[in-house]
């Protein structure tokens, strides 16, 4: 087993109170999406919280600037989010009246670190965790479970976690994902380009100068399994980049028309329950 179970993740994430104000009317639109419920999982069927999925620009809760994406909302005012229906949580939102106090969890490692790392195909490292695959209790987050004698760079440690990677062209979001896409999303960004830029949130603080929370936020079976990107052998060639792309591009696509099943289950369920109709009830927050 890992050293990594030595490591204690809960000052990694922090309870917050946020205050929102609606100032036109009652009804005014909070301005942000959720996501999650008992009864409609997001992602995997394991992850039933209620969570900020989208903030809309220039919206009350835009401009409020104390939300952010990935929030797990806990309560609202005096009602319990933590074993909620969707529907529910939504209902509850809309009618929460002009002052609305939200418990938050939010994930905000005290010392996190870009790391530069130049590869040959590889990262050798062994990731574990995500959503539906939790490595510790309550926490979806992506780790480094072990590191190969052929990983030389000394930033990385057993037990950091994975927060991003970003190629010369692209940057994935290793926060709130699913072991296979975070390998997938690792994948991708080693094909772009052989220097990739690893963000991690470490366990503990380094003599290296790290980053906070707010400087890496770029949007506003245990088994473990091996990051190795492509055959050492085979490198990296431009057939195996535009495969891993159409890869995304579908999964992209599917996990869309899941948002919009869902969108429209949701959007029926609405008209039969309250005789109205409109898109806001379905995820969007008013």
């Amino acid at each position: 087993m890992s050293d990594i179970i030595q490591f204690d993740y809960k000052d990694h994430w922090k309870e917050k109170e946020i205050t929102l104000q609606r100032t036109n009317s009652a009804h005014e639109s909070l301005g942000f999406t959720i996501a999650g419920g008992i009864d409609l999982p997001f992602m995997n069927h394991r992850f039933t919280s209620i969570i900020i999925t989208n903030i809309t620009e220039n919206s009350l809760a835009y401009r409020n600037k104390q939300l952010k994406l990935y929030d797990i909302i806990l309560r609202v005012n005096n009602f319990d989010f933590t074993n909620i229906k969707h529907q529910k949580a939504v209902d509850i939102l809309r009618t929460s009246g002009h002052k609305i106090q939200l418990l938050i969890r939010r994930l905000a490692p005290s010392y996190s670190e870009e790391i530069e790392l130049t590869h040959n195909g590889k990262l050798n490292i062994y990731i574990n965790g995500g959503i539906g695959n939790e490595y510790f209790i309550n926490d979806h987050g992506i780790f480094i479970t072990d590191i190969s004698k052929y990983q030389t760079n000394k930033q990385l440690d057993i037990g950091d976690r994975l927060l991003q990677i970003s190629s010369t062209s692209n940057t994935y979001d290793l926060r709130f994902v699913t072991l296979e896409y975070a390998k997938k999303y690792i994948q991708l960004a080693c094909t772009e380009s052989q220097t990739i830029k690893l963000y991690v949130g470490h366990t503990r603080r380094t003599e290296r100068t790290v980053l906070h929370q707010e400087q890496y936020d770029p949007f506003g079976s245990n088994d473990e399994s091996s990051v190795n990107n492509t055959d050492p052998n085979a490198g990296i060639n431009q057939k195996i980049a535009e495969e891993l792309k159409l890869k995304q591009a579908v999964i992209r696509d599917a996990h869309e028309e899941r948002i919009r099943r869902q969108q429209s289950r949701m959007g029926q369920m609405a008209r039969i329950n309250s005789g109205r109709t409109g898109g806001a009830l379905r995820w969007q927050v008013d």
